[in-house]
């Protein structure tokens, strides 16, 4: 194989490679160079694939995938291909959702779900095994041409992800849309939302997004263990205050108002940083907590069951408390009321003071 080390043949089996790529596709492939181990590996640059309106669906200045156990007849015959390492470095990837409904990645999915009806592995389609992916500063758009709705903070129909970095292992996509354990993840997204740190066994089907063994880490929150969301379809992220139910358990962990704010409208005014340890379920409109355990402030805690009614309408929520425990003193209600309710100068009562750090503790039972 060290003719393959020569350019000229890197560039004569690059047009080779794309060529066929592009006839089993029907869509145009570019391939600058392309270095080849049989059955082994192979590190493909400057590889561009357009979708069925020519429109770019995937490029990237380097792809190297790593290959075990391929055998020429009997995996093909089998259908099945096993990717030991796939490594994408520096590129994008546009996806649509376009006014059939359908994506503009939906070709490549009916290529390998397929069978050949010409040979004995009729209708068994193609079986993807992945170890793991690694992906290096990636640029993602998803833009759902079925919406329009402009949103001032991360809009799930008009996503534009830039720094997309993560590392992932065991991915399944034949029986879940996603599933796998994302090692890592980092992002920026347009709205301005950043992940620093993102980590989980996650799966994704058409009802559920499923986060176990979370740990999240933004700029400002820090939030670790489980998180749920269920939904008929994702067309009801539309409206997520009212269509998404939410079960989430935090262990140790930071909540941000400004994270919040870029997933709802109505905490402009609001900023509070909180500790948070429990359990939470509902939707963002109803949210009942259990034994949780909730931190503001220097001195401030609250323990107990809380319902949380209409939190997208700030101005109307209102807070139902079974409380176990309550401590502050009127320092930390300074600070926690005003920056509560948007107004800077608005303070607890002044007899406050008296009562130095102060503690309560429930005699009825929750």
């Amino acid at each position: 194989m060290l003719t393959f080390q020569f350019k000229p043949v890197q560039t004569w089996a690059a047009k080779k490679a794309a060529a066929y790529i592009a006839g089993e596709l029907k869509t145009k492939v570019g391939i600058k160079s392309l270095y080849l181990r049989p059955f082994r590996s192979v590190v493909i640059e400057g590889l561009y694939i357009l979708d069925k309106k020519q429109d770019t669906l995937l490029s990237t200045p380097r792809l190297a995938v790593d290959i075990e156990g391929f055998y020429l007849f009997r995996s093909i015959k089998r259908r099945t291909i096993n990717f030991s390492n796939i490594e994408l470095d520096n590129g994008s990837f546009y996806l649509k959702k376009q006014k059939d409904s359908t994506t503009n990645l939906q070709f490549v999915i009916d290529y390998f779900n397929s069978a050949d009806t010409t040979k004995k592995t009729q209708n068994k389609p193609w079986t993807l095994n992945f170890g793991t992916i690694a992906i290096n500063n990636f640029h993602f758009r998803y833009k759902n041409s079925l919406r329009d709705t402009v949103i001032a903070g991360v809009n799930f129909n008009d996503l534009d992800v830039q720094h997309f970095s993560t590392l992932i292992q065991g991915m399944d996509l034949k029986n879940h849309l996603f599933k796998a354990n994302i090692k890592s993840l980092s992002l920026h997204e347009k709205s301005g939302f950043t992940v620093k740190h993102f980590a989980s066994d996650a799966t994704i089907d058409t009802n559920q997004i499923l986060l176990r063994h979370l740990a999240i880490q933004t700029p400002r929150s820090d939030l670790k263990d489980y998180f749920r969301m269920k939904f008929k379809s994702f067309d009801d992220f539309d409206d997520f205050e009212n269509k998404v139910h939410m079960d989430a358990s935090f262990k140790s962990s930071r909540i941000s108002s400004s994270d919040i704010s870029y997933f709802t409208s109505s905490l402009k005014k609001v900023s509070f940083d909180l500790g948070i340890d429990g359990q939470a379920k509902g939707y963002v409109n109803n949210l009942k907590a259990k034994k949780v355990t909730i931190s503001g402030g220097q001195a401030t805690f609250v323990k107990g069951d809380f319902n949380l009614h209409n939190l997208t309408d700030w101005d109307n929520a209102f807070l139902e408390l079974k409380f176990d425990q309550v401590a502050s003193n009127k320092k930390d209600l300074d600070y926690l009321i005003s920056h509560f309710s948007g107004t800077p100068t608005e303070k607890a009562p002044a007899i406050l003071s008296k009562f130095g750090n102060f503690n309560f503790t429930s005699i009825i039972p929750c």
